[in-house]
């Protein structure tokens, strides 16, 4: 367990609002060596809700786990401002980035190293669902206004994929959806 994890935990076995399902949801998050932090956990008349999980540098507003005798309803919120910045993160080339939902993808505008230089580029891409994970895929990429040869999309979604996959989280989630909507991306 991370030294921080230790201090929140024991924060939350002594306090008077702590119960079972926050210790034990806790516990099993700080299982995976991909958590990097958390900077909230509650138990809601909704479930327990984790706030601000960041996860292999992607950061999730809210994930709620509703365990009603065992018929889970789980839900996984990623602000478009929070994907920005991971996109950012993950991948060193990329030096801006505008992101804009779409019905089922997103279009992306921005700036990058490629093959040298700092050039304007523009993706559309969408998020989809593979073995309990999110993943990437770039359906049309442009460098200023030529075609994004495929070596270069073949890099940058090494780079960013796997995007998430449930099972790091310790938790027993199981990926079905992606919603787009205009400031985030639902999971669930």
């Amino acid at each position: 367990m991370k030294k921080f994890s230790v201090v929140l935990y024991l924060l939350i076995s002594f306090s008077s609002f702590a119960n079972h399902n926050i210790g034990y949801y806790f516990d099993k998050i700080f299982e995976s060596e991909k958590i990097e932090k958390i900077e909230g956990i509650s138990d809601t008349k909704n479930g327990i809700e984790i706030t601000g999980l960041v996860y292999d540098k992607v950061r999730f507003n809210k994930i709620l786990i509703n365990d009603h005798k065992k018929k889970r309803t789980n839900r996984l919120e990623l602000l478009i401002k929070d994907l920005e910045r991971a996109f950012l993160e993950r991948n060193n080339d990329i030096k801006e980035i505008k992101i804009k939902t779409q019905k089922d993808s997103i279009y992306i505008e921005g700036k990058a190293n490629v093959l040298g230089g700092l050039f304007k580029i523009t993706l559309l891409g969408t998020f989809y669902i593979e073995n309990n994970g999110i993943y990437f895929d770039i359906k049309k990429g442009q460098v200023g206004v030529i075609a994004v040869p495929k070596f270069i999309v073949d890099s940058f979604k090494e780079r960013l994929n796997p995007f998430f996959k449930a099972k790091d989280l310790n938790l027993d989630l199981q990926i079905t959806k992606i919603d787009f909507k205009k400031d985030k991306i639902i999971i669930e």
